[in-house]
């Protein structure tokens, strides 16, 4: 039986993320590379950012010539023993383009 409830498309990519929460408190981390979503995304960390904190996060692509970098704001919904994960509240419709480009891109690559 599947217990998986969550029903947003999920990518694997791999990326460096910058999480800032509680009044600057800056936590460097690795974005889990199994887990971004349209919704949400799963950092890699053995620092425990409390549930229910607020947070942004600046994700770096880093691609063969170019680098590319954007935000995306949330809320700390779940911890795992490698980390936790964040709900979205705010995707800037660049950050959101970004996303489902990730998305085209991984489907495109499945075929």
């Amino acid at each position: 039986m599947n217990n998986e409830r969550r029903q947003a498309q999920r990518i694997h990519f791999t990326s460096t993320a910058l999480v800032h929460f509680d009044s600057g408190q800056t936590l460097s981390a690795a974005v889990k590379t199994e887990n971004i979503s349209l919704k949400g995304l799963f950092i890699i960390t053995e620092t425990k950012i409390p549930l229910q904190t607020d947070c942004s996060v600046d994700i770096t692509l880093e691609g063969k010539s170019s680098t590319l970098q954007f935000t995306v704001v949330g809320t700390v919904c779940r911890h795992e023993p490698e980390g936790f994960a964040m709900v979205f509240s705010t995707l800037s419709p660049d950050s959101y383009a970004h996303i489902t480009n990730l998305m085209h891109l991984r489907d495109q690559s499945d075929k």
